[in-house]
């Protein structure tokens, strides 16, 4: 009997949405990893801060085990692209920009 493959993914930038509609495609469960959530959980179980690729791939596993994470909605499969993209732009344009020195 074969077990269903669970993908643990931690967002990072626009990355993983390509990786994830393609996994998804292909059949798979894919997860999504708060990466606060996982930066607190590595600090609690491994006593330290710093940040590596192994010990974050535990730490995602260990995740997975206990269900600490999310379910990943594809943009595109949801219809939600649109607002997506607009609350992006809406996060850029929010953004206070650095001052010229120059105020009128």
């Amino acid at each position: 009997m074969q077990m269903p493959v669970v993908v643990g993914l931690e967002p990072a930038g626009n990355y993983h949405r390509v990786l994830a509609h393609r996994l998804i495609d292909a059949g798979f469960t894919v997860r999504l990893i708060a990466s606060m959530a996982l930066a607190r959980t590595r600090e609690t179980l491994h006593n330290r801060w710093d940040k590596n690729d192994p010990k974050d791939a535990q730490v995602i596993l260990h995740m997975l085990g206990i269900g600490a994470t999310m379910v990943y909605q594809d943009p595109l499969a949801a219809g939600i692209s649109d607002l997506q993209e607009l609350s992006k732009t809406h996060e850029v344009v929010s953004k206070p920009r650095p001052s010229s020195g120059t105020d009128y």
